[in-house]
């Protein structure tokens, strides 16, 4: 028999990575978190962005 294979578990970006991929600073990425509008969770009091589509992925959105 075969194992059932287990998903990945989505990769975390921190905000830092997160802002590199976007484009956009490091504090707007902190503030689209908190808002709900970014993906993400807070481990030790630090952010942690689940990973981003890819940018040909975002495109055809």
């Amino acid at each position: 028999m075969h194992r059932a294979e287990k998903p990945l578990p989505p990769r975390l970006l921190t905000v830092d990575e997160a802002a590199d991929q976007l484009r956009l600073h490091p504090q707007t990425v902190r503030r689209l978190l908190r808002s709900g509008a970014l993906a993400g969770l807070k481990i030790g009091g630090s952010w942690r962005v689940f990973s981003l589509p890819s940018t040909s992925e975002r495109r055809m959105d």
